[in-house]
């Protein structure tokens, strides 16, 4: 995580190949944390990181979307 608390690296979105989750279609997949869940100035600062061009924004992965990235 970025040193203000805000953005997440994409390597904090990768959960480790231990931890998995069970998909609906009975295969399992890494785990990711959960979305960031801190206050508006929080939220702020990070979306003023995205404006200004030092970070980048995505949408939350769903279960699945990472392995899928990785396979390609």
């Amino acid at each position: 995580m970025r040193a203000n608390g805000a953005v997440f690296r994409l390597a904090d979105m990768i959960g480790s190949k231990s931890v998995t989750v069970g998909l609906q279609d009975g295969q399992e997949a890494r785990a990711t944390p959960e979305p960031f869940a801190g206050g508006i100035g929080c939220r702020l600062v990070a979306a003023w990181e995205v404006l200004t061009g030092k970070a980048v924004a995505v949408d939350w992965p769903e279960p699945g979307d990472l392995e899928r990235a990785l396979k390609r």
